[in-house]
């Protein structure tokens, strides 16, 4: 005799069944058993048959009152009997940074990705995060994604001085340059397709001496700047809005 949960439906109920084309001491152990889990537990259990009732187990329980058991064709699990989770979702417009966060925070390994309709797009998985950060060497990675601003943003936790931060990065590479206006020179005066120049400086103080000198040595070349001032975490929001302005002061001419 078999016990099996089959169901998860309004009310759960736990079905007993015995073997395949069951004789009388088959089916009267179900309902025997079904009756015995439920005064037990409490829980809804019913008898269930998996064949056709011979004659002698017709008329056992015709002569005792005893409802015939239904029929059950298949105990393999169904869709219906599954535990679903059900999981974030992430839009294709989300960063990558924000997809692990999503990952480590829920304890998942794989997220689906849908559109407006709610309608699957694709997935993403840890290990599609890892290759894209151990794997993908393109410097126009950014501009072929048309990667908005916002995410470059919620990655340097940086808040947008100058600029919108909806607008994409649509051509052109991305590259770090972590150095003075002297060692960048050949890069900014001789890069006739150089689209940008995205300027990190620090929210928490005004900017410094190199942060102006770098500024105006773009300007100089007439290259489009944005600036981004980062670690907006670090000051207290009241201050943020009086931070932003006195950056804009700096370096920004009226």
């Amino acid at each position: 005799m078999e016990e099996n949960t089959l169901s998860k439906e309004k009310e759960q109920s736990v079905l007993v069944v015995g073997h395949m084309n069951p004789d009388t001491d088959s089916i009267c152990s179900a309902i025997a058993y079904a009756n015995l889990k439920s005064k037990i537990t409490g829980e809804k259990h019913t008898p269930k048959r998996a064949g056709t009732l011979s004659p002698e187990t017709e008329f056992v329980l015709k002569h005792f009152g005893v409802k015939t058991p239904g029929y059950l064709s298949d105990v393999r699990e169904q869709v219906k009997d599954m535990e679903i989770r059900v999981v974030p979702t992430l839009h294709r417009e989300m960063s990558l940074k924000a997809a692990w966060e999503i990952m480590d925070n829920e304890t998942l390994s794989t997220l689906p990705i849908v559109n407006e309709e709610k309608c699957l797009e694709g997935l993403i998985s840890v290990a599609d995060i890892a290759k894209s950060y151990m794997n993908v060497y393109d410097s126009e990675i950014i501009s072929k994604a048309k990667t908005p601003y916002k995410n470059i943003l919620e990655v340097l936790e940086g808040e947008m001085v100058v600029g919108n931060p909806d607008d994409c990065v649509e051509t052109g590479k991305v590259l770090i340059g972590a150095a003075n206006p002297e060692m960048m020179e050949t890069y900014i005066s001789e890069r006739k397709n150089l689209k940008a120049m995205i300027l990190l400086v620090d929210l928490r103080h005004n900017p410094t001496a190199d942060d102006i000198s770098m500024y105006e040595f773009v300007k100089y070349y007439d290259v489009p700047v944005i600036l981004v001032a980062t670690k907006e975490d670090k000051v207290k929001r009241s201050d943020i809005k009086k931070n932003e302005n006195k950056i804009k002061e700096k370096l920004i001419p009226k």
